[in-house]
This record gives C-alpha cells, structure tokens and sequence, in this order.
C-alpha cells in the first residue's frame, strides 16, 4: 500500500465521520426550533452512532496503515473491542479512553432498536447527547477540530445538546468534563461555574466548558 492510497482512506474516513458530526449536530438545534421530534430524535441517534463508528476506525487506521485487515471496517460495537486491545489505546489521555468506553458502548443498542425494532414516538436521545458531547472533546483533542467547524451558532449548539441530558445524567457528565479540564490545565486557572456548579469555567473564559453558559459579569483583564 502507498502512502498516498493511506492518505485517502484517512481522507475518506475524515470526510464522513465529520458529515455525520454536523448532521447530529443540525438535528439537535431543529430539535428545539421544531415539532418534527421524532425525525430530529431518529437522525441524531443514527448519526452520532455513525460518527462515532468512523471515527474509531479512523483512530486505528491513522495509527496503523494494516487496518483493517480484511478491507472491511468494522461495526462500532467491534471496533470497539479493537481499539482497546490495539496500540493507540496507549496513547489516549484517560479522558478519551472514558468517553470510548462509557459513552459509545451504549450507542449501538440505541441504534438497533431504531433499526430493527417498532419505534417509539419520542425516542430517548439523552445517551445520543452524552455521546455527542464526549465525541466533541475527542475530536477537538486529536483531530484539532472544534465544534464551530461543524456547526456554528450563538449561543454554541452544545448548549442544545446539553439540554437533551436527563438529570441522571448531568452529574457523570459534569464529572467527565472537570476531569478533561483537569488534565489540559493547571488548577490555578480552573474556577466553579456558577450555573452548573461545576470546575469547568477557565478563569481567562467567559464560557463553561460543561453548560456553555456565559457569566456576562465576566470581563477580560
């Protein structure tokens, strides 16, 4: 295989994981400007399974030229069980290894039930949403990416996301976040959001790095 056939699958993979990340994204904001609920519900269920899927395969691949042995990339729910025993398992941050374990295994069956099964009339998108907002931060850290690439709009569509969580939810999503932040910057810098309650507001940002609420009595010095 040469070099520049590696660089096109890379290239392939990259083009298709990021549509599927702006088209869960488009749905999350149609959601709340829109009655069509179960269609927005569907499309981000499917597409953020499908984001996540790819760009897992894409981790392996950019890590090994060989993958996939047979020519056919695998379903999520495999690659998976893959990335966890291959070598760039290695080199994630604990973070990012969290959200491929806690927050894409639940995908699938969300997707197979939609797939393969009567489909409810509110489907529940809160571990879609999880899922969203633990891809966004992989994204960013290994592809450089950030979210306004894909879909940018004020006040930030993950605040839309956000929305979307159960309350069961909220608190291992707060935790996961502090636990980011933690590891990309030195706690003198990290302050307590005073909307969210969490160590996840920078102390040279106006933005939560968790609700994406702005603290407007915030001013740079």
């Amino acid at each position: 295989m040469t070099a520049i056939d590696f660089d096109s699958e890379l290239v392939g993979l990259a083009r298709n994981w990021r549509d599927s990340v702006a088209h869960a994204l488009e749905h999350f904001s149609e959601l709340r400007a829109t009655d069509y609920g179960f269609h927005n519900r569907k499309w981000i269920i499917l597409s953020v399974h499908h984001a996540a899927e790819v760009f897992c395969n894409y981790l392996l691949r950019r890590s090994d030229p060989s993958f996939p042995p047979n020519g056919h990339y695998p379903s999520l729910r495999k690659s998976l069980i893959l990335i966890r025993s291959h070598a760039v398992w290695q080199t994630l941050r604990q973070t990012e290894r969290d959200a491929i374990v806690d927050f894409f295994s639940p995908l699938s069956e969300d997707r197979n039930s939609l797939m393969h099964r009567a489909a409810g009339e509110k489907p529940d998108i809160s571990r879609a949403a999880m899922a969203t907002l633990a891809l966004l931060v992989l994204v960013r850290r290994l592809s450089g990416e950030n979210t306004f690439v894909f879909f940018d709009q004020s006040p930030p569509i993950e605040m839309d996301v956000v929305e979307e969580l159960r309350v069961e939810h909220l608190s291992g999503y707060t935790a996961f976040v502090e636990r980011v932040v933690a590891e990309e910057y030195d706690f003198t810098m990290i302050e307590q959001c005073g909307y969210c309650g969490g160590m996840t507001k920078l102390a040279h940002d106006s933005c939560c790095q968790a609700c994406f609420h702005e603290d407007r009595d915030w001013l740079p010095t």
